[in-house]
């Protein structure tokens, strides 16, 4: 099991009690009313997920991890912004050909947004003090990524 599939096992684990006790929450809420007159908003009185959601769910879960395996044998790791789907999005219109990916991400950090993202990663890179040892072979990736001075084995 990849660590990203545990991670979202763990996630659809925490999700089944979390609905359980809302779906007892809801019973509750129920007894609550009939013996006490109160009115409880009909929004509190149902459950957060309903069965075909959480199966829904559960299959999207191994479609975005199948996504995510595929773009990181493509070269390529998950942006910290990219969500379900933009993940899915980035798999279906690069179908996982590595040269797609490529011009997915580098037309990405072409971009204005992706442009200052990619100087944000190069100035932490440059002035990280746990790098510094190494930072004339970073520089020299650095310029070679920009310069497109590298090829894909």
């Amino acid at each position: 099991m990849t660590d990203l599939s545990h991670i979202f096992s763990k996630l659809s684990d925490a999700i089944l009690p979390v609905q359980h006790t809302l779906n007892r929450l809801g019973e509750i809420s129920n007894e609550i009313q009939t013996t006490t007159q109160l009115i409880i908003p009909e929004s509190l009185q149902k459950p957060l997920f309903s069965p075909e959601a959480l199966i829904r769910l559960k299959r999207g879960q191994k479609w975005v991890i199948a996504c995510t395996e595929a773009i990181g044998k493509g070269g390529w790791t998950l942006q910290l912004w990219m969500d379900y789907p933009d993940i899915s999005n980035l798999f279906k219109k690069t179908r996982a050909q590595p040269k797609e990916m490529d011009s997915y991400f580098l037309s990405f950090y072409d971009s204005k947004e992706g442009g200052t993202e990619l100087e944000k990663i190069f100035t932490r890179i440059e002035s990280s003090v746990k790098l510094s040892r190494w930072n004339p072979l970073l520089l020299e990736c650095i310029d070679a990524f920009i310069s497109f001075v590298y090829r894909r084995y």
